[in-house]
């Protein structure tokens, strides 16, 4: 019997969500520890809107993710052929690279200390000598002062999303509640995200624990170091 998939409501409204992502700066930060040609891993690669960038860029990708509604939309995008999608976890994906990405905090949704430490393993694993890992997490300064338990609302031609958040350390949950628009009635969704907040010297350790070399923390994609009010700190470590 298949399971169902807990993001499915999620993917349809994904990309709204990710408006004001900079995919851009973010393909091209990655870019720059990636051979010509090399090929990576964008690991919860989500609706794929990254992936496509590198693909565009050169680069062999493979776009990894555990809802296949994810990948259902990542795989109609144009270009997306391009692409191999597979439908894996973060903890047994299958396939080697020159380097790994994972972004949008997507570690921060991993809340057990032990299976952070098995993911940075698996990587580990995967990545042939001399290969990167790029990942980033939401700053512990973003949990207590931009998401805290602040209220938030989007609205579109599709319908709208009102994000309740709660922050309690570690633990940050989002409670969101989807209203979608069919003609003239609306159908409502309701979806909880459960984060935790990592300190980046805890993720330092277990990186360096677990084999890798890591440079200077970044400030979201860019060569700034983090400061006080940074909000999505990126981490670079590297196999040796």
């Amino acid at each position: 019997m298949n399971t169902p998939d807990p993001y499915a409501t999620l993917a349809r409204h994904y990309d709204r969500l990710m408006a004001s992502v900079p995919y851009g700066r973010w393909a091209k930060f990655i870019a720059a520890f990636a051979a010509p040609g090399a090929k990576i891993i964008d690991l919860g690669c989500g609706t794929g809107n990254l992936a496509l960038r590198l693909s565009r860029a050169g680069f062999q990708v493979i776009g990894i993710d555990i809802s296949p509604a994810m990948l259902s939309i990542a795989s109609a995008k144009p270009g997306s052929g391009q692409v191999q999608w597979l439908h894996q976890s973060f903890f047994n994906f299958t396939e080697t690279a020159d380097l790994v990405c994972c972004t949008c905090d997507g570690l921060n949704h991993i809340i057990q200390v032990k299976d952070i430490i098995a993911v940075f393993r698996q990587v580990y694993r995967k990545l042939r000598p001399g290969g990167c890992f790029i990942f980033d997490i939401n700053s512990p300064d973003k949990y207590r002062h931009i998401l805290a338990d602040n209220l938030f609302y989007l609205s579109s031609d599709t319908g709208e999303i009102i994000w309740q958040n709660h922050f309690s350390y570690p633990w940050n949950e989002a409670d969101l509640t989807l209203f979608e628009r069919k003609g003239d009635f609306y159908s409502r969704h309701r979806i909880s995200i459960v984060e935790r907040c990592y300190q980046p010297s805890s993720l330092l350790y277990w990186l360096r624990q677990t084999g890798f070399s890591v440079g200077d923390l970044k400030d979201d994609y860019t060569m700034r170091s983090p400061g006080f009010k940074t909000q999505r700190i990126t981490f670079v470590g590297k196999k040796i």
